[in-house]
């Protein structure tokens, strides 16, 4: 049976950074009984980016970072010098997170320079990001869009997700609900408010002809360029129903 967890703003771990540049909002990490100084498995959190600057090192962990609001970042990363990354809203980019990286906040216009003459303090930028322990799991991080220009439910045919996966939904901006069909079975269902997190650990499919399906659908009369989720899958390198 497919655990189904629901995570409260109230639930998340804030962290001022020891530099006093910004602060993390730790969302779940695996083992639950774990911090960043210990061999975790893998991490979801938020952060508020005050100062851009290097990025902490995470040897043997893969890292996917999503720019959720205020300024856009350029990333450099040594192991790539003749390389700069410039990160948009809401595109997912995955990276090494052993490698030696930089950041600093993108280069405004001309026309944004002059409008900000004079003035030293800038927006802070609000990511969210994804990491995961190399020789155990591989993740994958995508955008669902909800709105005017968009449709206003997602299915996700879970046929396609390994058994034992673990499948997380940040709500960023809208009401949603979330459905899981299991044919022959009852459904499961839940509703998400903005800034609440779904985990569903240690996914387990039905044997069945027909189709498991992840149903998300937005509630909100009005959805808006907010009403998003991050859909994640971490999924083990090595199934552990493997025996020998």
């Amino acid at each position: 049976m497919n655990a189904w967890i629901i995570k409260e703003e109230t639930d998340y771990n804030e962290m001022v950074w020891k530099n006093g540049k910004g602060k993390s909002i730790q969302v779940h990490i695996e083992p639950p009984n774990m911090t960043l100084q210990d061999p975790f498995d893998w991490r979801i959190s938020s952060a508020v980016i005050g100062i851009a600057g290097p990025f902490s090192s995470f040897e043997g962990y893969q890292r996917t970072v999503v720019i959720l609001k205020g300024n856009k970042l350029s990333l450099y990363h040594r192991q790539k010098p003749n390389e700069t990354i410039n990160l948009d809203y809401f595109q997912p980019y995955g990276f090494d997170g052993g490698w030696d990286t930089d950041s600093e906040f993108t280069i405004p216009s001309p026309s944004q320079k002059q409008q900000q003459h004079h003035q030293t303090t800038t927006e802070e930028t609000h990511d969210f990001s994804v990491i995961t322990k190399q020789n155990l799991y591989h993740h994958t991080c995508r955008i669902l869009a909800f709105g005017h220009h968009h449709h206003h439910k997602e299915t996700i045919c879970l046929d396609s997700i390994s058994d034992r996966s673990h499948i997380i939904l940040y709500n960023y901006g809208s009401q949603i609900t979330v459905e899981q069909e299991n044919p022959g079975k009852s459904t499961i269902q839940c509703k998400l408010e903005p800034k609440q997190t779904l985990i569903i650990k240690d996914l387990m499919k039905r044997s069945s002809s027909s189709s498991n399906n992840l149903i998300i659908k937005c509630t909100d009369h009005h959805p808006n360029e907010n009403s998003k989720v991050i859909f994640i899958v971490i999924s083990p390198l090595v199934s552990s129903s493997t025996s020998l």
